[in-house]
């Protein structure tokens, strides 16, 4: 996930009290909200589909079906230089200074026409052909970081795997040099877990650690302009559809997206599925009994646990939705993880059940903003899920207690330490 997208989401949290204090007042327990926030999210819910916050001029999505209609809805935007609010957080916050991850929004904060024409462009490099050929790497990558663990022992599965893997991956995919794999996973780490800040020293040493990527970006991309090869970045290069290119500067920025946005989310999906196969032991031997149940398992998960939980949106102009009096200017929070628990679209949502005959969820987005690495986080998850539990028969917990991140936004274990 970008930088920028943390730094919106924090500033909504400081406003309209998402953490501390909700629609009814009540105060929350921080503790209780980050091991399990559905309980909290089904209370608010239950008051309606959109509700408003106490303490900001700010408005709650919490229904499957009104969460699927904001976010394809053209009246709200994503730009948050569209929010008088944002551009007072950030002033305020940065003292005045200009931040390069600030000024310029990655394609996840543009609206139409720019959104439009970039996605466009940069979708080329994520055509299902493409991603169905990623298997084998995603396996040889597998045998990479497994290299270590022995059977009978124990490791942590996100530093071990969950999390190296889908960062060397997109690595390959760009074509960053291997020896440049390991930093590129120190950036994205570094400007995923900072970005949980938000204040004057978080935000310089975030536009360091981001000027440092764009920097290394910037002269692999001058290599690939001399020597192109048959990875994504020459064809973001090369990318041209009806006399329109990408900007030396989009190429710079669509590859440093795509590496945020590409490798922790997917760390917190894989993490999420394994920890929810092992804590509940009838759907890992199902799925050990029927592996082509994969695709489900995996969906299920997006459901159940959402790597992604809340996104951001700014109203473009007065409106009445789903009977909220929405005014212009005015941020908007579409809460996945609440849709994703909605009764009205998943009977009995409270039950992780990787049979589901229609699994409904929004871990992915949906409308003009959904996911353009979607298919390849499924095949990720899918290919290593499965992995797994072919040549780990006896793989299981060491301790029954998660290591949940402190994110709200974005969540998922820092540790998952299991044994083989």
């Amino acid at each position: 996930m970008a930088a920028i997208d943390r730094v919106i989401m924090k500033a909504f949290q400081l406003s309209a009290g998402l953490l501390d204090r909700l629609i009814t007042g009540s105060h929350i327990n921080r503790a209780g909200f980050t091991s399990d926030p559905y309980p909290e999210y089904a209370r608010i819910r239950t008051l309606g589909p959109v509700v408003r916050s106490y303490t900001a001029a700010g408005w709650f999505v919490l229904g499957y079906e009104a969460v699927s209609e904001a976010m394809k809805d053209p009246r709200f935007g994503v730009d948050p230089r569209k929010s008088p609010f944002i551009n007072r957080m950030m002033k305020r916050a940065s003292k005045g200074e200009p931040f390069r991850f600030l000024d310029e929004p990655t394609m996840l904060n543009l609206d139409p026409p720019d959104h439009t024409r970039l996605r466009r462009l940069v979708r080329q490099g994520f055509l299902h052909k493409y991603v169905q050929s990623l298997q084998p790497a995603i396996c040889v990558l597998f045998d990479e970081c497994m290299a270590a663990v022995q059977e009978g022992g124990r490791f942590d599965l996100v530093e071990t795997l969950a999390a190296p893997l889908p960062a060397f991956l997109i690595s390959d995919i760009l074509g960053v040099p291997r020896e440049g794999r390991q930093r590129f996973q120190q950036w994205s780490e570094q400007l995923a877990k900072n970005a949980r800040n938000f204040d004057y020293d978080s935000l310089q040493f975030t536009d360091k650690v981001y000027n440092e990527l764009m920097d290394y970006l910037a002269g692999v991309v001058e290599e690939k302009r001399g020597n192109p090869g048959d990875d994504l970045i020459s064809a973001l290069i090369a990318a041209e559809e009806e006399g329109d290119k990408l900007t030396t500067r989009e190429v710079y920025s669509a590859g440093g997206l795509l590496l945020i946005a590409g490798h922790e989310t997917t760390t917190r999906l894989i993490g999420n599925a394994l920890w929810l196969l092992l804590t509940h032991p009838e759907q890992l031997q199902l799925l050990r009994d029927t592996p082509e149940l994969i695709g489900n398992a995996v969906e299920e998960a997006l459901r159940f646990q959402s790597p992604v939980q809340y996104t951001t949106r700014v109203a473009l102009e007065d409106m009445d939705f789903y009977g909220a009096k929405i005014s212009k200017h005015q941020l908007v929070s579409l809460v996945i993880g609440a849709a994703n628990r909605d009764p009205e679209a998943n009977h009995d949502p409270d039950s992780f059940d990787i049979r589901r005959d229609k699994v409904d969820h929004l871990g992915f987005g949906y409308g003009p903003h959904l996911c353009l690495g979607a298919e390849l986080a499924r095949l990720e998850a899918k290919t290593v899920l499965s992995l797994l539990l072919e040549r780990y028969p006896h793989l299981s917990l060491e301790t029954a207690t998660p290591s949940w991140g402190d994110s709200d936004f974005v969540r998922g274990l820092d540790e998952l330490v299991v044994c083989v």
